[in-house]
C-alpha cells in the first residue's frame, strides 16, 4: 500500500519540476528495431534510449516507456508500458497471426514527452503468410517533380529534383531534357537510380516540359506553372558550412531584410536578420547533428520559404566480415569500455540496411520513410527536398500538463459533482482485486483534478476507481487517456509482394514455425524486480471459521469484534473505529478504509454481503496514513478464494494497462550436448545490452542452423551523449 512517505516524495518532486520546466529540460527517445520487415508469428525486438534533449545523456527522469503499435489507419492494436532502467529499455512484441499484412508504426514516448506531443516513430512492414493476399492495383511508373522550397518561382534560379520510380517505389533510370514551349532546351537531365537534380530560371508566360526516355519509349511531363509572387529558398552545402538565400524578385523589391532561422521540432539554433540580397553562411559545427529546417520569415513573422536538411554524415557502417559455421561459437568485444551503455543485435540480413541517423530522420517525417539504399548514390539533403514534417510553431512555455513518472505509474483524471457538492479535497481511490499493494489514494484540487500514484502492477488488470464514501454516485469520475489518442497523418509506401519476397517469406515462415514448436524449451527470462519497501500493517485478524457464523456481517462485528462499532441511520450504515486508550488524545477524522478482496468498498456493500462467503476479517484500529489521507483505521474482508465472489464494487470499472518487465533473451549453449537434438532455426542470434559495469566483458553467441549473412549491429552511448553505431557482417556457411 502507498505510504504517507510516498506522498511526501511526490509533493517534493512536484516542487522540483517547477524548476525543471523553467530550465527547459526535456526527454527524447530513440527506438531501434532488429529489422524493418516482419512475419506474423514472430517477435519485434526493440531497444529504446531515453535521453536528455539538452545533453544527449541517458535520462533517469522517467521510469516508464509507453509503446504502441499502430495499424495502417493509425489505430492502436498493441499498447504497453515498459520499465526503464536509467533510460534504457530492451523489449519485444509478439505479432499475432490475426494481424493483417500492411505497413505499421511502432511508437515510443514517456509521459513527460506528452507535454510537447513528442514521440519516436519506427515504420515497419508486417507480412502475414496465413492470409489470402489481395494485391493492390499496380500503377504505372511515376515521375514526380519537386522544387526546392515547395514551388517554382518565376524569374529566379530554381533547384529542381525529379524522381522516377516503379509501382514498388524502386528507382527507374532515365535520361531527358527540359524544354520550353518554343522548343529551346533549358537543362539536360541524367538520373542515378531514378533521381535527378537540375536548375533553371522560369520566365513569365513560358510553359515548360520534360522530355525523357525509358528504354525505347519517349515520354513527356508538363511542369507546373511558375508562381509570380512566391518565394523560394536556395541552400548550398559546402564541406564545413551551409549557405542560405531567399529568392523572390517581388519580395526583394518591397523588403530589404528578412529573418533567417534554423530550427528543429522545438528549438531555434540560428536566428539572424539578413539582407535579402546577401547569402547567409552557417558553420556546420554551430548546429546539432540532426534533422533541421531553414526558414525565411517576413517582418510579420510569417514563413516565406523553408527547407529541410540533415546536418551530419552518413558513414559507411560496414567495417568487418566474420565467418562461422552452423552452431559455431563467436565472441565480440564491446565498442568502447568508456561507453555509458552498449548493445548488440545480431539478425539475419535483409535487403534494407539500417542506419541510426535515418532512423531519427524517418521518425520526424510524415511523408513516406526514406531508405538507406536510396542515399548511397545521392545526398540525403536531395531526398529531403520532397519530405514533410508536422512541426508545431515554436512556443516557449514553463507550464506542463504531465509530470514525469519518476518512481511509479501516474494516473490522471478529474471528478465532477452531480449536485452542489464541493469537488475539492475529495479522496479518490484506486484498487485492484486481490492486489492490496496496488491500493492508491489521491486528493482532488479545487477543480476536481487528481493524480493517482500507482506502484508496480504487472500485466493488464481490472481496477476500480471511486470517491471515498460515495456509494450513491454523488460524483462522476473521468480518467484521462494514458496513451495518445491521435497522431499526425503518416504517409506510407504501398505494400507489394514480388517473387523474391514471396520466396523469403515461405522459407522464413518454415523456420519460424519450427522455432515456435520448441518455444517451451527456449523461453526468455524476466529480470527480477527491484525490492520495494513495504510497510507492515499490524492487522488483527479474525478467521471467521473460528467463530459462530452469524446470519449477518453486522452481527459478527457486534459479537466478536469490539474494536469496530456499527451504526445505522435510516438505511445508511456506518462503522465506528474504537481506538485504544493510548490514542484517546488524538482527534479522529471520521475517515476509514474498507477493503473487500483488495477493492475499496462501502459499509452498505459489505454489511449486505453474505457472511458465509467471508474467510477472514482484518482490522487496524489506529491512526494510519495513506497518501494524502489521514485514516482512523482499516477494515479488510477476504472471501474464501479472494475472488470477489458475488460482490459488485461501486465506482468506475477501469481496464488498467500494467507494466511489463524487461527480459534476458534466450541464447543457446551448443557446447551442451543435451541440446544437440533440438532444432535451431533462429534468425535473431543475440539481443543483449551491457551497462558500464559490464563493459569489460565480451558479447558471446552461438550461430544457428540457418546459413547466410547476418547483420551484427553494435550500438553505444558515450558519456557525452554521442550515439555510436558499428555494423559488421557475419557469414554462416
Amino acid at each position: 500500500m502507498s505510504s504517507f512517505r510516498n506522498y511526501i516524495v511526490l509533493l517534493l518532486f512536484l516542487f522540483q519540476l517547477s524548476t525543471l520546466g523553467q530550465g527547459n529540460i526535456y526527454e527524447e527517445v530513440l527506438l531501434v528495431t532488429n529489422k524493418s520487415q516482419f512475419l506474423a508469428g514472430e517477435n519485434i525486438y526493440f531497444q529504446g534510449f531515453v535521453t536528455s534533449s539538452k545533453t544527449g545523456k541517458l535520462s533517469d527522469l522517467s521510469s516508464l516507456l509507453y509503446i504502441e503499435l499502430l495499424d495502417e489507419n493509425q489505430n492502436p492494436i498493441y499498447q504497453t508500458k515498459l520499465t526503464l532502467e536509467q533510460g534504457l529499455i530492451l523489449g519485444d512484441l509478439f505479432i499475432s497471426t490475426l494481424i493483417k499484412s500492411g505497413n505499421y508504426d511502432l511508437i515510443a514516448y514517456t509521459r513527460w514527452m506528452k507535454n510537447r506531443k513528442d514521440f519516436h516513430r519506427v515504420p515497419i512492414s508486417i507480412y502475414n503468410p496465413f492470409e489470402n493476399y489481395t494485391p493492390p492495383i499496380i500503377t504505372n511508373s511515376q515521375m514526380r517533380f519537386y522544387a526546392e522550397g515547395g514551388k517554382l518561382v518565376m524569374g529566379v534560379s530554381n533547384k529542381v529534383v525529379v524522381r522516377y520510380s516503379d509501382y514498388q517505389e524502386q528507382g527507374v533510370s532515365f535520361k531527358g531534357k527540359l524544354v520550353d514551349d518554343l522548343g529551346e532546351k533549358q537543362a539536360d537531365i541524367n538520373s542515378i537510380d531514378g533521381l535527378s537534380q537540375f536548375s533553371f530560371i522560369p520566365e513569365k508566360g513560358r510553359i515548360y516540359q520534360m522530355i525523357y526516355t525509358e528504354g525505347d519509349s519517349l515520354k513527356f511531363l508538363d511542369l507546373p506553372m511558375a508562381c509570380e509572387n512566391c518565394s523560394t529558398i536556395y541552400m548550398e552545402e559546402m564541406p564545413d558550412s551551409y549557405s542560405f538565400q531567399l529568392k523572390d524578385n517581388h519580395v526583394i523589391n518591397q523588403l530589404n531584410r528578412a529573418l533567417i532561422r534554423v530550427r528543429d521540432r522545438h528549438n531555434i539554433y540560428i536566428e539572424k536578420s539578413n539582407d535579402l540580397q546577401e547569402t547567409l553562411k552557417i558553420a556546420k559545427a554551430s548546429l546539432p547533428n540532426k534533422l533541421l529546417r531553414a526558414e525565411i520569415l517576413d517582418n510579420q513573422g510569417e514563413i516565406m520559404a523553408d527547407r529541410l536538411f540533415y546536418n551530419g554524415v552518413f558513414s559507411d557502417l560496414s567495417e568487418q566480415e566474420l565467418v562461422s559455421v552452423p552452431r559455431g561459437y563467436i565472441e565480440f568485444p564491446v565498442l568502447d569500455s568508456n561507453l555509458s551503455v552498449s548493445t548488440m543485435m545480431v539478425n539475419k540480413r535483409s535487403d534494407q540496411p539500417r542506419s541510426l541517423q535515418l532512423n531519427q530522420i524517418n521518425s520526424e517525417l510524415i511523408s513516406p520513410p526514406l531508405q538507406v539504399k536510396w542515399t548511397k548514390n545521392s545526398d540525403i539533403n536531395t531526398w529531403l527536398m520532397f519530405s514533410e514534417v508536422a512541426w508545431p510553431k515554436i512556443a516557449k512555455s514553463n507550464s506542463f500538463d504531465y509530470i514525469p513518472e519518476y518512481r511509479n505509474d501516474l494516473l490522471q483524471g478529474f471528478i465532477k459533482a452531480n449536485g452542489d457538492q464541493s469537488v475539492k479535497n475529495q479522496i479518490i481511490t484506486f484498487s485492484v482485486p486481490g492486489e492490496e499493494e496496488s491500493l492508491s489514494l489521491a486528493k482532488s484540487d479545487s477543480a476536481g483534478r487528481f493524480l493517482l500514484n500507482i506502484e508496480y502492477i504487472e500485466g493488464d488488470r481490472e481496477a476500480y476507481i471511486s470517491v471515498l464514501n460515495d456509494d450513491t454516485n454523488l460524483f462522476e469520475i473521468k480518467i484521462e487517456d494514458e496513451f495518445y489518442t491521435e497522431y499526425p497523418k503518416f504517409k506510407k509506401w504501398p505494400l507489394y509482394y514480388d517473387s523474391l519476397l514471396v520466396k523469403d517469406i515461405v522459407v522464413n515462415s518454415i523456420h519460424l514455425q519450427v522455432e515456435n514448436a520448441y518455444h517451451h524449451l527456449k523461453k526468455d527470462r524476466p529480470l527480477a524486480l527491484k525490492e520495494m519497501e513495504k510497510k507492515k500493517i499490524n492487522f488483527r485478524t479474525f478467521n471467521v471459521d473460528d467463530y459462530t457464523r452469524f446470519p449477518t456481517v453486522r452481527d459478527s462485528f457486534i459479537e466478536y469484534i469490539p474494536e469496530i462499532g456499527v451504526s445505522k441511520s435510516d438505511n445508511d450504515y456506518a462503522f465506528e473505529i474504537r481506538w485504544p486508550e493510548s490514542l484517546k488524545g488524538y482527534r479522529p477524522t471520521g475517515l476509514y478504509l474498507i477493503l473487500f478482496d483488495g477493492v475499496v468498498a462501502s459499509p452498505q456493500e459489505v454489511l449486505s454481503y453474505s457472511p458465509y462467503n467471508i474467510k477472514t476479517i482484518k482490522i487496524l484500529a489506529e491512526r494510519y496514513y495513506m497518501g494524502p489521507a489521514k485514516l482512523d483505521g482499516l477494515i479488510y474482508f477476504t472471501t474464501m478464494d479472494e475472488d470477489l465472489y458475488g460482490f459488485e464494487p461501486h465506482g468506475v470499472n477501469y481496464f488498467y494497462k500494467g507494466m511489463e518487465r524487461q527480459k534476458q533473451y534466450y541464447t543457446p549453449n551448443h557446447k551442451d550436448s543435451q541440446g544437440m537434438r533440438i532444432p535451431d532455426r533462429r534468425t535473431m542470434l543475440l539481443f543483449q545490452a551491457k551497462n558500464r559495469s559490464d563493459l569489460n566483458t565480451k558479447y558471446e553467441l552461438f550461430t544457428s542452423d540457418i546459413l547466410g549473412e547476418y547483420e551484427v549491429m553494435l550500438m553505444g552511448l558515450s558519456p557525452f551523449g554521442e550515439l555510436i553505431q558499428e555494423i559488421r557482417t557475419l557469414v554462416v556457411e
